[in-house]
C-alpha cells in the first residue's frame, strides 16, 4: 500500500512494531479516561480504608472478647452454646471464626477482617447507589454516608457489631430480589435463589432480622404484579420459592453443625426460652433505651435529615422499588430494634445505616440539583443554605475520623505488632489498661494454672489468656434464675484457682433480677468460705481457692 494511502484495514496490515505504540497510546488514554470519570469514587474508597485503618488496633470490650472467645471455641472444633454460651446467635461466632481464622485471633485481625467485609459492603452500597441515583456525585457519596459514616462515628464498642456486619447480606437481598423482578431480568430464578440464600446469612446473625428479605420479597412481588402484569400466584412460584430455598441452605446447615456438636437443644433454648425468661423476669430499662435513641438521634442527624428529603422527593416523583424497599428497611428495622426489650444498645441502631446513608445520598442529589437548577432564585438560594447547613453539622463526624487517623499515626503502631497495637490501646482506653494490668499475674509462670472465673467483662480472659472455667459468663448475661441457678452450679463445680469480682458485681446483677438475690447470696458465702482474699484494688477483688499454696499469686 502506497504511503499516505488511505484504507479502512490500515490498522490491520501494520506491522506489530507500529501497532504497538498506538495500542499503548490507547491503553494509556482509556486508562486516564476511566481514572478521571472515577477518581471521586477514587478518593472516597481511600478515605474509607485509611480511617478503617485506623481502627484496626482498637482494644476489644466486653462484646468482642465474648464473640472472640467462642469464635475461637469453633475454630478449635469445640461446641458453641455448650463449651461456652451466650445468647446471640451463631452467624456473629462464625464471622470471628472466620476472621481469626484467616488472619488471628487478635484485635487487628478481627478487625482486618471487618475491614475487608464493611469495603466489600462500601462496594455493594456504590453500585446499589449507581443504580438509581443520575448523580456520579451522589452515588460517589453513598459509600461515605454508610461505611464512612461508621467508621467515623463508631465507638469501640460498636465495632464488629452484629447489626452493622448484617448490613452485606440485608442489602445483597434486597438487591438480587429487585434484579429478579427487572423488565429484562434473564434469571429470575437464580436471583431470587441469591437473594433468599443472602437472607439466609441475615437469619444466622440475628434471626429477627430475615423479616427485611420477606419484606423485600413481598414488594419485589408487588412490583412484578405492577410493572409486568404477572399473577401473584405464579410469580410466588417464580421468585417466592427460590428464595425460600435459598434461605433454607445456610440455616438447615448451620442446624446440622450445631446438631453434630451436640448444641442443638442448647441453641434453641439460647434463641427461644431464654428470651422470654429475661424478659419476663428482668426489670426492661428504659434509660437504656433513651439513651441510645438520643445517641442515634445526634449521631445521624444530618444523614436523618437528607433521607427526608430523599424520601419525599423520590416519592413525589412515583414510588419505585429500592425506595420503598429502603423505606420499609428503616420502618420495620425501627420495630425491631425497639422489640428487643432485654437490651436496647445504641449499636442497635446500625441496622439502619445502609437504608439512611442511600437516601441520604440521594437527598443530596435533590439538593444539589435544586440549587444548580435555573429557576426561582429563592429556591436555589434555599437549597445551597441547606446544603451549607448540613455540611457544617457535619464536622463534628468529620472530626471524630481525623481524631481516629491522627491518634493512630501520633501513637505511631506502625509496623502493626502485637507488642506495638497493645502499646496503643494500653493508651487508647483506661479499662483495657486496667484489665491488663490487673490480670498480669495470671500471665506469669509462679500463679496457678488452669482456667478461672471473672464476674466482669470477659476482656480479662482474653488479656489474662485463660479460659472461663465454665460455660456461663455472669454479668454478660441477664440472670434468670434458671440461668443464675446453671451458673452457679456449675461454678462451684469447677472451683476454679481463681475468681475475681469486680466492684458491686452481685448488686448489680440482683438490682436487675430481685428474684436472685437469696441465691446471690448463698454465691457469695461459698465464696467467702472457699476462697481468701487475694488482693483488692478499685476496680475489685481477686479471690484464690484456699486449698492452693499461697505463694503464688501477685
Amino acid at each position: 500500500m502506497k504511503r499516505g494511502s488511505a484504507s479502512r484495514n490500515e490498522g490491520l496490515t501494520r506491522s506489530r512494531e507500529d501497532a504497538a505504540p498506538v495500542l499503548v497510546q490507547m491503553t494509556g488514554d482509556a486508562r486516564m479516561s476511566m481514572v478521571r470519570r472515577h477518581a471521586l469514587d477514587i478518593v472516597v474508597f481511600a478515605g474509607i480504608l485509611i480511617v478503617g485503618l485506623s481502627r484496626l488496633p482498637a482494644p476489644f470490650t466486653g462484646d468482642q472478647a465474648l464473640n472472640m472467645l467462642m469464635g475461637r471455641v469453633i475454630a478449635n472444633g469445640g461446641a458453641p452454646y455448650v463449651d461456652l454460651w451466650d445468647l446471640k446467635h451463631p452467624g456473629i461466632f462464625l464471622f470471628f471464626a472466620a476472621g481469626g481464622a484467616i488472619f488471628g485471633f487478635t484485635e487487628i485481625g478481627i478487625h482486618l477482617f471487618e475491614l475487608l467485609w464493611m469495603l466489600a459492603l462500601a462496594v455493594a452500597v456504590r453500585l446499589t447507589a449507581g443504580m438509581f441515583l443520575r448523580s456520579r456525585v451522589a452515588a460517589a457519596m453513598a459509600p461515605v454516608l454508610t461505611v464512612g459514616f461508621y467508621y467515623a462515628v463508631a465507638t469501640d464498642v460498636n465495632l464488629t457489631q452484629t447489626e452493622a456486619i448484617v448490613g452485606l447480606p440485608l442489602l445483597s437481598s434486597l438487591v438480587f430480589a429487585a434484579a429478579a423482578v427487572r423488565r429484562d431480568s434473564s434469571r429470575p430464578v437464580a436471583w431470587s435463589f441469591a437473594s433468599g440464600l443472602s437472607a439466609g446469612l441475615v437469619a444466622l446473625f440475628k434471626a429477627p432480622y430475615v423479616v427485611l428479605p420477606m419484606i423485600f420479597w413481598a414488594l419485589a412481588l408487588v412490583e412484578s404484579r405492577r410493572a409486568q402484569g404477572v399473577e401473584i400466584r405464579r410469580a410466588m412460584r417464580r421468585l417466592a420459592l427460590p428464595a425460600v430455598g435459598g434461605l433454607l441452605i445456610p440455616v438447615t446447615a448451620t442446624a446440622a453443625y450445631l446438631a453434630q456438636r451436640g448444641a442443638l437443644g442448647v441453641a434453641w433454648w439460647s434463641f427461644v426460652v431464654f428470651p422470654r425468661q429475661a424478659a419476663a423476669e428482668t426489670s426492661l430499662d428504659l434509660q437504656l433505651l433513651r439513651e441510645g435513641t438520643v445517641w442515634f438521634a445526634r449521631t445521624f442527624s444530618v444523614p436523618l435529615v437528607l433521607t427526608a428529603v430523599g424520601v419525599v422527593d423520590r416519592l413525589r416523583r412515583g414510588w419505585d422499588l429500592l425506595t420503598l424497599a429502603l423505606v420499609a428497611w428503616i420502618v420495620i428495622g425501627l420495630l425491631l430494634i425497639w422489640a428487643q426489650v432485654i437490651g436496647w444498645w445504641s449499636y442497635h441502631y446500625l441496622l439502619l445505616l445502609v437504608p439512611i446513608g442511600l437516601l441520604a445520598a440521594s437527598g443530596a442529589e435533590t439538593l444539589l440539583a435544586a440549587a444548580r437548577a435555573r429557576g426561582l432564585v429563592y429556591r436555589r438560594a434555599a437549597a445551597l443554605a441547606v446544603l451549607l447547613v448540613l455540611t457544617l453539622l457535619l464536622v463534628p463526624p468529620l472530626r471524630l475520623a481525623a481524631h481516629s487517623v491522627s491518634e493512630f499515626v501520633g501513637a505511631r503502631p506502625l509496623p502493626l505488632t502485637p507488642d506495638s497495637a497493645r502499646g496503643y490501646q494500653l493508651e487508647h482506653d483506661r479499662a483495657y489498661a486496667y484489665a491488663f494490668r490487673t490480670t498480669s499475674f495470671l500471665r506469669a509462670s509462679t500463679s496457678h494454672p488452669g482456667p478461672i472465673y471473672v464476674f466482669a467483662s470477659p476482656i480479662l480472659y482474653v488479656l489474662s489468656e485463660r479460659p472461663p472455667a465454665i460455660s456461663l459468663l455472669a454479668t454478660w448475661f441477664d440472670p434468670t434464675s434458671e440461668a443464675w441457678d446453671r451458673m452457679a452450679a456449675e461454678l462451684t463445680a469447677a472451683s476454679p484457682p481463681y475468681i475475681y469480682m469486680a466492684s458491686g458485681a452481685i448488686e448489680s446483677l440482683t438490682a436487675e433480677n430481685p428474684a436472685i438475690a437469696d441465691d446471690a447470696r448463698a454465691l457469695r458465702s461459698w465464696l467467702e468460705r472457699r476462697y481468701g482474699e487475694l488482693r483488692t484494688d478499685v476496680g475489685g477483688t481477686w479471690y484464690v481457692r484456699r486449698d492452693l499454696p499461697a505463694s503464688a499469686g501477685p
